[in-house]
């Protein structure tokens, strides 16, 4: 309906702190956010509710996939990179450490990958505690995502998947559908 349509879950001995991390989302909306707005799609919170390191929908202009992780982040760019009224499989990958993030999309409509560095580096935030959370369709610090889109399936590694390792997660999206 719009109104609070988030999940929260207790990150528990995950204890990931940004890197490596591979975070990945089977996502469509009507209306990307726009330039300046980050709209977040699965983002870790401490306990007292602020953001370390997330995965988000707008950016530097619209329809971004934008990475943070606190108060850096890294951009994939391009005109419209998540287009309204499209299905994707998105994932962003980062290293320990402080480096560059990658960015993979899928679009289910034309069957076509895209893998990017993103622009800029991001370190990570520290051990994150088991009392941390991961927000799907929420953040602390930004608009609920759940209001422009839909989140089919979230899933979070505490490691770097290659390429080819994400494009099978579409193909099993695919074949399970």
């Amino acid at each position: 309906d719009g109104v609070d349509d988030s999940l929260s879950f207790s990150q528990g001995s995950l204890n990931i702190d940004g890197g490596p991390i591979t975070i990945a989302a089977i996502v469509r909306s009507s209306n990307w956010a726009s330039a300046g707005v980050l709209t977040p799609m699965v983002v870790s919170h401490t306990n007292a509710g602020v953001s370390l390191w997330g995965m988000y929908a707008g950016g530097l202009s619209d329809g971004d996939l934008t990475y943070t992780g606190s108060l850096t982040a890294a951009a994939a760019t391009g005109t419209n990179y998540l287009a309204n009224n499209v299905w994707y499989l998105i994932a962003v990958t980062k290293a320990d450490g402080t480096t560059t993030p990658r960015a993979h999309r899928y679009r289910f409509d034309t069957n076509a990958w895209d893998h990017q560095d993103m622009g800029g580096t991001v370190a990570d935030q520290g051990a994150p505690g088991a009392s941390m959370t991961v927000r799907i369709g929420e953040s602390a610090d930004a608009p609920d995502f759940g209001v422009l889109a839909g989140i089919e399936v979230a899933a979070v590694w505490g490691r770097v998947l290659t390429d080819a390792e994400v494009e099978e997660q579409a193909k099993e999206a695919v074949a399970a559908a």
